[in-house]
């Protein structure tokens, strides 16, 4: 199934502490009961499920020992009801159940659904796993029984839904704890989890889906977001109209710098990134007199309006150029001064990055740091 976003998706994303304060306010506050929530959460689930694959009659249920394999224990349960083929292959320990996840465990253990411990290596005959044995608890690395039971899933080749979040997957990072299940499909509750949409996030996600679960939306006004997922068309709408008789000589000019020797691909993006949005660029020059001390060189684009450093490492430590002093360094290809606007540097300054790696290198330097994705 293809990776990519349901487009009805809310923008903002939480951590887990966030999600996990919204679902307090939800049962503790507004009086809806956990299982009630947990119920919810599993009929989203099968109506995901026999959306996606409406011909798959035998189902495989992975689960834990956490709120997510009580999520999972009902999706067995509504799916057997259903005249479904179901096989709950138990990972985690049900002693540990928490009241709400035992009484789904219990609803479970009443239905035809076989129930069985899993064993590595066991044969797996379902149409579709459903993963729910690890959720957005998870901080460490994923134990070793749980990691085999991932690796059990991979190898079964079989479709995947995931049940609020792939297993293994870090709900704040979106980083691999160890090891991750990759779904083909991943229903989430009540807030979108920031680590869906970061670094392993989207290869491990698959098609993403939102059930808020019908808690009462001022909930949503008690816990903040920490970031939001960038739409296009309301990006677009910030753009000021432009008079029809308008020219590039009123919208400024971006001076692009990096590119090492044969590396010139971010410099090369950056640049017609600054056309898409509309600014002015003229020439181009080599970089070799600016970056003899630096590891900035190739080319360059000049103009008065900013500097926008690309690729390469913004070098901390390099003799008269530091990211405080970028402006002064380019004041002679800034026409209007070096206080025209810099893309990198000092208090206040900005920096973009493509990935974590390359802006893990300049940090410290007393910029705002934004990460950029594409899909």
């Amino acid at each position: 199934m293809k990776n990519a976003l349901d487009d009805k998706l809310p923008v903002a994303l939480y951590t887990a502490a966030g999600v996990r304060e919204l679902d307090r306010i939800a049962i503790e506050e507004r009086g809806i009961a956990g299982i009630t929530l947990m119920r919810r959460a599993a009929a989203a689930c099968v109506a995901a499920l026999q959306r996606h694959w409406p011909a798959a009659r035998r189902v495989t249920v992975f689960c834990g020992s956490g709120n997510n394999a009580g999520d999972g224990y009902i999706v067995a349960g509504m799916l057997a009801e259903k005249g479904c083929d179901v096989t709950v292959m138990v990972v985690g320990d049900p002693h540990k159940l928490g009241s709400d996840a035992a009484e789904a465990h219990r609803y479970c253990l009443a239905s035809e659904a076989r129930v069985q411990p899993w064993e590595v290596g066991a044969s797996i005959d379902g149409d579709v796993i459903v993963d729910a044995l690890l959720g957005t608890g998870l901080t460490g690395q994923v134990r070793e029984r749980y990691l085999a039971a991932v690796d059990d899933i991979a190898a079964s080749a079989r479709p995947v839904l995931a049940v609020d979040i792939p297993s293994g997957l870090s709900a704040d990072t979106g980083m691999r704890l160890g090891g991750a299940v990759v779904a083909d499909v991943t229903v989430t509750f009540i807030g979108l989890k920031r680590g869906l949409f970061t670094l392993d996030g989207p290869d491990c996600a698959g098609l993403v889906e939102f059930a808020p679960l019908d808690v009462p939306s001022d909930i949503y006004d008690r816990v903040a977001a920490d970031s939001w997922r960038l739409q296009l068309p309301a990006l677009l709408a910030e753009f000021p109209s432009r008079p029809k008789q308008a020219h590039k000589n009123l919208f400024g000019h971006v001076l692009v710098v990096g590119g090492d020797e044969g590396m010139g691909g971010a410099a090369l993006m950056s640049a017609e990134s600054a056309l898409r949005v509309g600014a002015g660029l003229r020439g181009v020059k080599k970089a070799l007199d600016v970056v003899g001390r630096c590891h900035l060189c190739e080319a360059a684009r000049r103009g008065n309006g900013g500097v926008a450093v690309a690729g390469g490492h913004v070098q901390h430590g390099c003799a008269g150029f530091q990211v405080d002093g970028l402006a002064e360094l380019f004041a002679d290809d800034l026409q209007g001064g070096a206080d025209q606007g810099v893309i990198a540097g000092g208090p206040g300054g900005l920096l973009l990055g493509l990935h974590g790696g390359e802006i893990g290198s300049n940090r410290g330097l007393g910029v705002h740091v934004r990460f950029l994705s594409a899909d």
